[in-house]
């Protein structure tokens, strides 16, 4: 009987008065989505990068060096060249 009385109010209603009467039916069909907020941890930093971190400029100097020479990474990135 709802659905009938719904579909009459799609068929013959305003525009407005459709959508509503849709949404009517979709959320007897389907109910009322549920709105939940969820609350993410917090992810700890790498590892890797907590060591870069502690580096000193001159130990994080000679890894980029190290890496340029094993053609890991061009130092022309580092210096903007």
């Amino acid at each position: 009987m709802l659905i009938t009385r719904l579909m009459g109010i799609v068929e013959t209603g305003t525009d407005a008065d459709a959508l509503r009467a849709i949404d009517a039916m979709l959320s007897r069909v389907y109910g009322r989505p549920k709105e939940t907020v969820e609350l993410q941890a917090v992810r700890e930093e790498p590892e890797t990068l907590q060591a870069l971190r502690a580096m000193t400029i001159d130990e994080r100097t000679a890894l980029m060096h190290q890496l340029e020479e094993q053609g890991r990474m061009p130092l022309s990135l580092v210096r903007g060249d």
